[in-house]
């Protein structure tokens, strides 16, 4: 991972580098989501979600209000996805 640069997280395949695989599996997460965006808890809070941003001393987590949190506290965030 690179500082600065943004990531998305997309579900555990058998064939990462297959798109077809991939978008299956991108599909199955949006029913199984009922079509709503992908949530992260963050203080205790679901917020939906798109990605996040590594910076040097924080992650940028790319919400509906950006919140900025600790490696630490994003560690637990992450936690809190579900792979379905």
């Amino acid at each position: 991972m690179e500082v600065g640069k943004r990531y998305v997280l997309l579900p555990k395949t058998t064939s990462p580098t297959d798109p077809k695989v991939v978008f299956n599996a991108l599909e199955k997460v949006v029913i199984g989501l009922n079509r709503e965006p992908p949530t992260i808890a963050i203080d205790g809070k679901r917020f939906p979600w798109t990605g996040f941003i590594p910076k040097s001393d924080y992650v940028k987590v790319n919400t509906n209000r950006g919140h900025f949190i600790s490696y630490a506290d994003f560690l637990t965030s992450i936690d809190s996805i579900f792979q379905i």
